[in-house]
């Protein structure tokens, strides 16, 4: 295994968990809804936690690394399109993506949605950079 695929591993666990843990708390961001699906943030953590959860999973797991980084690189995409989505919604509050963590370590808001734009990026292009490198410069016609 990796450690680009162990990293990603603890990053999505970390934040699979705060998402999961920050469900469970009665925070009136969670009862706003989605800018892009329209479900309340709570169960759009729910789901997304858990999703987080199990690619972290992946990563931890004996599947071979084409796997992992095709998994990571689908992952990375939909948070990506997700992302941009947001940009042409009226919503421009930073993303709450860490749930009600950051309320509870004292982080800024806005801070931790750049911090959560930096590990997007992280793992969308280092997943990418793993599969070129994995089929190999030769084999793209």
């Amino acid at each position: 295994m990796s450690r680009y695929t162990k990293s990603c591993g603890v990053l999505l666990f970390i934040t699979g968990a705060a998402k999961l843990v920050s469900v469970t708390s009665s925070s009136a961001v969670l009862d706003t809804a989605d800018p892009i699906f329209s479900v309340k943030f709570r169960y759009f953590f729910l789901f997304t936690g858990f999703l987080e959860l199990a690619v972290a999973l992946v990563c931890f797991s004996r599947l071979n690394a084409c796997i992992k980084s095709a998994v990571l690189a689908w992952l990375s995409t939909m948070i990506a399109l997700y992302r941009a989505g947001t940009i042409i919604t009226p919503y421009k509050l930073p993303c709450p993506c860490l749930g009600t963590l950051t309320d509870a370590i004292g982080l800024n808001p806005t801070v931790a949605d750049e911090i959560m734009i930096g590990v997007a990026i992280y793992i969308l292009i280092g997943s990418y950079i793993a599969i070129w490198r994995l089929y190999g410069k030769n084999s793209i016609p």
